[in-house]
C-alpha cells in the first residue's frame, strides 16, 4: 500500500505517506493525520493522483466529531484547491459523489419557510443534471433590494454571470411559488425554452438570514476560460454574500439616526428618528416589535408614530423619570419579521437638565424683582422696538457721515503693533540711518 501511495507523483506528499497510511488503517488516528497534512506546504500543482490519496483522509476529517479536526480539514482543502490548475483533476471525485447522492434520492433540504408548493411536496426541487441554462441577474423590486443589499454587490458582476455560457445541472424550481416579501431573487436561470426560474435567492428564515443557490455549478465562474471573470472576482462574490449573512454589510435594515430627550415635571419626553427599509414593516400593534426607553418597556399603544419620508419615521412618547437627575438614557428596538429576520438596535443620548425660570439669575422673573428693589423700570427687548431704535441711530449717524457696525466680533488682533505710526516711522528711517553711517564709502569723500 505504501508503494502504491508513493506513485502519486506529488513530491509535497512523499514525507506524509506513512502518516496517511496510518490514518487509512485506523480511523482513531484521523486527527493526527489531518494535523500532519495541515502542516504540508503544497507547491506543486495538485492532480488527480494526489487527490486520490488525500480525499479519503479529508472526508473522514470533515465528518469527525471534533470541531478542530473539521477546521484543519477545511484548511487543507483550501490550500489544495488553490493549486488545482484544471477542473478535470477533480471531476472524477465530483461525479462519484453525485452518483451516490442520486442513488440515495434524498428529498430537498430547503426549508419550507421560503416557498410553498401547491401540494406541499418538497420533492419538486430535486436536482437534475440534465437541465441546461444560462445565468443572468434577477430584477428584484426596490423594496427587496433594500432588505438584501448583497444584490448591489453582485450587480457589478452582471456581465461575468452572463458570459459564463450554458451550464448543466440545477434543482427543479418551476413548480415552486415563493412567499411574497419573504425573499429577494439574486440570480435567474434562463433555459432553452426562454423560461426563467430562480437560481439564487436571499431569504430570512426565522431570526436569521440565508442564501439559497439551486445549483452546485457556480464554481465554474472561477474556472471560466474566456477571461471574463477571475478567481479574485469569484472570491468577491462569495465574500459579499458572507458579509451579508453575518450582518456586517454597510447598509443596515434599520438604524436610529437621532434620539432627543427632554426632562419636564419628572417626565422624560423622547423622540427617536428611525431610518431604513425595515421602517415599512414597523407595526406597533404586533408582538414582534418591542421598544424600551431608559430601561423601561413601553406600552406600544402610548407611542406616537409619524412617517417623515421614504424609509424614515419618528417615534415619540413620554415615561416617568423615577431616577432623578438621570444623565444618560438609551432606547432599544427589538423586532422579528420574515422580511428581514431579527434585529436589535440601540442608541443613547444625554438627558439635559432643566431649570425653572425662578432658578435662573438672568430670568425675567428675577429681573423684575431686581427692578422693584432699585426702583427702576424693566425694559423687555422687543424685535419691533429694536428695529426702530436701530433705524433711528442709522439715520442720525448718516446725517453726520458716520456708519455704525451693528455686529461686534471679539477677535484677538495679533498684529496690533502694526497699528502704531511710530513703528512705521522707524521702518522708513532705517535706510536713512544706514546711508548716514556709510556716507563716506558711498560717495568717497575725503
Amino acid at each position: 500500500m505504501e508503494l502504491i501511495l508513493s506513485c502519486s507523483g506529488n513530491n509535497d506528499l512523499i514525507s506524509f505517506i506513512p502518516i496517511v497510511l496510518k490514518g487509512l488503517k485506523d480511523p482513531n488516528n484521523i486527527y493526527d493525520c489531518v494535523e500532519a497534512l495541515a502542516s504540508c506546504v503544497f507547491v506543486q500543482n495538485v492532480e488527480a493522483p494526489a487527490l486520490s490519496i488525500t480525499t479519503p483522509i479529508l472526508l473522514r476529517g470533515l465528518t469527525d466529531k471534533k470541531t478542530v479536526t473539521k477546521r484543519l480539514a477545511c484548511v487543507i482543502v483550501d490550500n489544495m484547491c488553490k493549486l488545482i490548475e484544471h477542473p478535470k483533476e477533480i471531476l472524477p471525485f465530483y461525479l462519484d459523489k453525485r452518483k451516490k447522492m442520486h442513488s440515495q434520492r434524498k428529498k430537498s433540504i430547503f426549508s419550507n419557510t421560503i416557498y410553498q408548493s401547491a401540494q406541499d411536496d418538497k420533492s419538486v426541487v430535486w436536482f437534475d443534471e440534465n437541465i441546461n441554462f444560462n445565468i443572468q441577474l434577477a430584477s428584484p423590486s426596490r423594496k427587496q433590494i433594500n432588505l438584501a443589499t448583497v444584490y448591489n454587490d453582485w450587480l457589478k458582476f452582471s456581465d461575468s454571470f452572463s458570459s459564463l455560457g450554458p451550464i448543466n445541472g440545477m434543482h427543479h424550481t418551476e413548480n415552486v411559488v415563493f412567499k411574497e416579501d419573504n425573499y429577494t431573487p439574486l440570480l435567474m436561470a434562463k433555459r432553452k425554452n426562454g423560461e426563467e426560474y430562480p437560481l439564487a435567492i436571499a431569504s430570512y428564515p426565522e431570526k436569521g438570514r440565508a442564501i439559497w443557490i439551486f445549483t452546485d455549478k457556480l464554481w465554474q465562474l472561477a474556472m471560466n476560460g474566456n477571461g471574463h471573470i477571475s478567481r479574485n472576482a469569484y472570491s468577491q462574490i462569495f465574500d459579499s454574500a458572507s458579509q451579508w449573512l453575518i450582518r456586517s454589510e454597510i447598509n443596515k435594515p434599520l438604524t436610529i439616526e437621532h434620539l432627543s430627550l427632554q426632562e419636564e415635571d419628572n417626565n422624560i419626553f423622547w423622540t427617536a428618528y428611525l431610518k431604513g427599509p425595515a421602517t415599512e414593516y414597523i407595526d406597533l400593534k404586533s408582538k414582534d416589535w418591542n421598544i424600551s426607553v431608559c430601561d423601561k418597556n413601553l406600552d406600544k399603544n402610548k407611542i406616537n408614530k409619524e412617517i417623515t419620508g421614504n424609509q424614515s419615521l419618528t417615534l415619540s412618547g413620554k415615561i416617568k423619570n423615577k431616577k432623578q437627575f438621570r444623565k444618560v438614557c438609551s432606547i432599544t428596538v427589538n423586532a422579528t419579521n420574515k422580511a428581514f429576520g431579527s434585529l436589535e438596535i440601540k442608541s443613547q443620548a444625554p438627558v439635559p437638565k432643566t431649570y425653572k425660570d425662578n432658578d435662573l439669575i438672568s430670568s425675567q422673573g428675577k429681573l423684575k424683582e431686581l427692578a422693584e428693589i432699585i426702583g427702576a423700570e424693566l425694559y423687555v427687548s422687543n424685535n419691533d422696538i429694536d428695529f426702530k431704535i436701530k433705524t433711528w441711530l442709522d439715520n442720525k449717524y448718516l446725517e453726520k457721515g458716520l456708519i455704525i457696525n451693528h455686529e461686534s466680533k471679539n477677535k484677538v488682533n495679533h498684529f496690533w503693533i502694526l497699528d502704531s505710526y511710530i513703528l512705521w516711522m522707524l521702518i522708513l528711517f532705517l535706510p536713512l540711518e544706514i546711508i548716514i553711517r556709510r556716507w563716506d564709502k558711498l560717495f568717497q569723500t575725503f
